[in-house]
């Protein structure tokens, strides 16, 4: 008697594990705002050009042109944070892309046809800043999303540093196309600029989860203060997220008189010439580019807590010291120039460390709101210290004034101190739950 054998079945095979594009795509992100930010760097200079020489603007009208953009950032923020955690953030920055695309890019055609106005000039400057408030919450946001936490700070490194480039490199490229071109055709670089960032964004095949995103319903104008309200809670709830912001506000209110007063302090005290003073000015340049490239090795070596101490601190030294340099014109035009060196440097390193632990404390889903809510207090007191800024300058003199950020801004360092920021090694030492 024989008995059948069984056939033999092989197990279908699993299915291959999804490619990793996200290499492939952050190269995409990080070349499409390199070309944006380079466009940016030159309509700071084309924009009020255009009002100025070829529409015949007054200082006044200046003013406004270039407040409008910083109106758009106070008063949409917190919102535009609620928006972030809504929506797709790609789709988000591809449409701000765009939208600036046609903002900017009208202006050209409105100057060939003879009916470009200042008016018309607002309203640009005016929709440009909203859009690159949404696009500005939503890509860090959508970097955090998109890689680990052991190739954050090596990311973010490389868009800062590109940033610093672009500061080097934009002014005088913008220069060059406003002579040549003219200012308002110079614009159109910019507007194009913006396009190849979208079509790069486009090009990207990562995909966000419904876990990236704010659950449940949207509850109307209510539930927009209600999500409003909670990245509020979750920033200033975090002891390490509020430490953060009370060390970049503080900064950022007293720097401020540095800021605004030094260029009328270096030339008309100092009696340094506007290309000198311009020379200073990029040399802070180069050190945030230093900075750029050694964050990575620095937080490897000591921890990014201990890294972001010390960059704040290394960042506040040069600006104590900035009252007391004394001596020949060419000594301290020389000794502004490394006290500009070693603050561009401690910037990077502290803004590159600061948005990464952000980007790893907070929940994928709320981290639009909470960069909203830290940008709203950290650059919400710029205004106010500028303004302080110039009072000052008049009421004790430019001098004077320069001791009073010298004083102020060291308070920036003890909220970092104070907290447990310095204690993180690791970023995987905060990663909430849920990123996990």
């Amino acid at each position: 008697m024989t008995t059948a054998l069984a056939p033999v079945t092989t197990p279908p095979p699993e299915p291959a594990p999804p490619r990793d594009h996200s290499r492939r795509d952050f190269r995409l992100l990080w070349f499409g705002q390199g070309v944006s930010t380079i466009g940016s760097q030159i309509t700071e200079i084309a924009l009020p050009f255009t009002a100025l020489v070829f529409l015949g603007a007054s200082a006044t009208e200046i003013g406004i042109l270039s407040g409008l953009k910083d109106l758009a950032g106070l008063v949409l923020t917190l919102f535009a944070g609620v928006l972030v955690d809504r929506m797709r953030r790609r789709r988000l920055m591809i449409a701000a892309d765009l939208g600036r695309f046609l903002a900017l890019g009208i202006i050209p055609l409105l100057a060939l046809g003879d009916i470009l106005s200042m008016p018309m000039l607002y309203v640009a400057a005016f929709v440009v800043g909203c859009l690159t408030v949404v696009f500005n919450l939503a890509y860090p946001a959508f970097v955090g999303s998109l890689l680990d936490n052991d190739r954050l700070i090596n990311a973010n490194s490389k868009l800062e540093g590109t940033e610093q480039i672009s500061g080097i490199v934009g002014p005088g490229l913008g220069g060059v196309l406003v002579q040549v071109l003219r200012a308002p055709f110079a614009i159109a670089v910019d507007a194009l600029s913006f396009l190849v960032s979208a079509l790069s964004l486009s090009a990207m095949r990562h995909r966000e989860s419904e876990d990236d995103l704010i659950r449940g319903g949207t509850g109307g104008v209510r539930g927009v203060f209600r999500d409003i309200k909670e990245g509020l809670v979750a920033t200033f709830g975090n002891a390490h997220l509020r430490a953060l912001a009370a060390e970049a506000a503080t900064f950022n209110l007293f720097s401020q008189i540095v800021m605004v007063l030094f260029l009328v302090y270096a030339n008309r005290e100092v009696g340094l010439s506007a290309g000198v003073i311009g020379v200073v000015f990029a040399v802070g340049s180069v050190g945030g580019t230093l900075g750029a490239l050694v964050t990575g090795k620095l937080v490897d070596r000591i921890g990014v807590g201990p890294a972001l101490v010390g960059s704040t601190a290394l960042t506040v030294a040069p600006i104590v010291a900035l009252p007391f340099v004394g001596g020949p014109k060419p000594v301290q035009a020389v000794l502004f120039g490394a006290v500009y060196l070693v603050v561009g440097l401690g910037i990077v390193i502290s803004a590159i460390t600061s948005i990464t632990m952000r980007q790893t404390i907070t929940p994928s889903r709320m981290r639009g709101r909470v960069n909203a809510s830290f940008r709203f207090v950290t650059i919400g007191v710029i205004p106010i210290g500028a303004v302080g800024a110039g009072l000052l300058g008049d009421w004790i003199g430019l001098h004077n004034a320069l001791y009073v950020s010298a004083i102020g801004t060291p308070l920036a360092l003890l909220w970092l101190i104070f907290s447990p920021v310095p204690k993180v090694r690791t970023l995987d030492e905060i990663t909430p739950e849920e990123n996990r």
